[in-house]
Order: structure tokens, then sequence, then C-alpha cells
């Protein structure tokens, strides 16, 4: 968080902890601790659009962690199958949940994907193994 960052309220303090051990230390993720399954995301702007009903923002975030194995799995048999028009699909649908619950570091690839396969450019398998990576990070 630099200067011009702002931080939304009400704090989350798990979130907080987060922003705060990420800034300061580039293995904050190997810190946070792994039993909890909220640490990987920033829920500020789920719990804002709930009307800051933390319970409702991770009820919504637990679905979406445990969802994650199925798309997973959904991706992995796209892929091997080089159905790359349903597997952007799929991202998609995946990218707009991973927005409202914060996985920020599973929207990146995601989005690239959308976009290159809305520019008609080539399937990249490099981003591809971004996305499964930052998935398997979420899941773990």
């Amino acid at each position: 968080m630099g200067m011009d960052d702002v931080i939304q309220k009400p704090l989350v303090p798990d979130v907080l902890e987060s922003h705060i051990l990420t800034k300061f230390d580039p293995h904050a993720e190997d810190i946070l601790d792994k039993s909890d399954p909220y640490s990987k995301l920033d829920m500020t702007k789920l719990a804002e659009m709930l009307n800051n009903d933390i319970a409702a923002a991770k009820t919504l975030a637990d679905q979406f962690l445990q969802d994650l194995p199925t798309y997973r799995e959904e991706f992995t048999q796209l892929y091997r199958t080089q159905n790359y028009n349903d597997l952007v699909a799929l991202i998609q649908k995946l990218a707009g949940g991973a927005q409202y619950v914060g996985a920020h570091k599973l929207c990146e690839p995601a989005e690239q994907l959308m976009s290159n396969a809305k520019d008609n450019l080539p399937f990249d398998h490099a981003l591809y193994k971004a996305l499964v990576d930052a998935l398997d990070r979420l899941v773990s």
C-alpha cells in the first residue's frame, strides 16, 4: 500500500494483516496462516457489496473456495482435449467470482487469457499455467 492507496472500511482484520504482510515481506504468503481460508483473499469489495456483512461475505467466499477443485478438474479436462473456447468460457466464469472475493492472483492471468481470446490470439499456455498455479495455491 502506498501513499495514494485507500483502506476500505470497515476493516477486516485478516485482510488488513495480509495487506501489511505482503507489502513488507515478499514471502508473506508462506507466513500467512494456511489454516485461514480467507488469508489469500481480499474480501473488502464483497463485504461492501453486502452492506459490510462479514458473515455473508465469508459464506460466499466459502462457496467460491469449495468450487475451486471442480473448476480445476474441468480446466484439466478441457485443456487436455484442447477445447480452448470452452476453457476460456469457464475461465470467464471463474474470473467473475474471483473478482468479488478478491482472489487477485487468479484474476490477472484469467483476464489476460480472456483478452487474448477476444483478440483471436493463440492460446497462451504459459498464462494458463500461471492461472492453474494461482488456483492451486488457493485450493491448498
